[in-house]
């Protein structure tokens, strides 16, 4: 006993002697690492910058079948990446030959598998003084640019469509409007593109009345969306086997984000029915006119 009693004795006046000479540990040694905790205090100093920025983002929302009455929800992600198809042009998600995307860009190909409808918004904010070069284009819009029109007057916003859903979708497109078979006649999709290797109807319209016109009503959305919700129903019903897609896109185009709105509101307030699965995206041109008023080609 008495030999265990030193023992003790011993080792508690060695460990004290140790502490008393200072500790030689490394930071890594007890557990504390000051290169890793300004790293961390710079994180958060980044994170805070990022909220701060992110509050002056322009309001554009994203809407779902839930959520289209809340204007304030924002849904802004352009780091996402697209696979690399054959018609895309390489870059981030947004960034685009005549200026930037922002707004939703890279949603649409999660909605393919849901059978509900949905509403998305972005805005095309073109360069200052941008001109539309059609050698910027991807092959399959600049041969529908360069090709014959169907019909009407929207050649610009259906090339611009069609570019738009390759840079934000990694989108291919599959069939231009006068390729795609019909087993029976009547409505028609202005184009099929291939997202995420499904095909996707797409059907494009302008929330516009006219270079004379300055004002937009919940009446003109309503009939616009009507109109167009019915013949994507009619087009999907006679669509050859060949060619069925998935589902549909609705694509409007306009020029005022306050008409955006009252097109999105219409919409909130439709008959399911008449929605069915459709995805609608409406895109606002801002800082130029060349699209929405199909004087891309003058």
């Amino acid at each position: 006993m008495k030999t265990l009693g030193m023992g003790c004795a011993l080792g508690f006046l060695m460990s004290a002697l140790v502490l008393g000479c200072g500790d030689t540990s490394t930071p890594s040694d007890t557990g504390f690492d000051a290169t890793a905790e300004v790293e961390a205090q710079s994180s958060e100093v980044s994170a805070g910058d990022v909220d701060e920025i992110a509050d002056t983002t322009p309001d554009i929302a994203t809407f779902d079948a839930e959520e289209v009455h809340d204007q304030t929800d924002v849904a802004i992600d352009m780091g996402t990446e697209l696979p690399v198809a054959e018609d895309t042009v390489t870059g981030p998600p947004g960034d685009t030959a005549w200026g930037t995307i922002a707004g939703s860009c890279g949603d649409l190909q999660v909605e393919l598998a849901l059978a509900e409808p949905s509403l998305f918004q972005n805005t095309y904010i073109f360069d200052d003084g941008a001109v539309f070069d059609p050698t910027h284009l991807a092959p399959a819009p600049l041969s529908r640019f360069e090709g014959e029109n169907a019909g009407g007057s929207s050649i610009c916003s259906e090339v611009m469509s069609m570019q738009t859903l390759i840079d934000c979708e990694g989108a291919d497109i599959y069939k231009t409007e006068t390729e795609v078979v019909y087993d029976t006649p009547g409505s028609m999709t202005d184009y099929i593109a291939l997202i995420d290797g499904e095909k996707v109807g797409v059907s494009v319209t302008r929330a516009y009345m006219g270079p004379f016109v300055q004002t937009y009503t919940s009446e003109d959305a309503n009939q616009l969306l009507s109109s167009k919700l019915e013949g994507i129903q009619d087009s999907t019903a006679n669509v050859s086997l060949e060619d069925l897609w998935l589902k549909q896109i609705l694509h409007i185009w306009t020029l005022d984000p306050d008409w955006g709105a009252i097109v999105a509101n219409a919409w909130a307030d439709l008959d399911p029915a008449l929605k069915g699965d459709t995805i609608v995206l409406i895109t606002v041109e801002t800082n130029s006119d060349l699209i929405v008023t199909d004087s891309c080609d003058n």
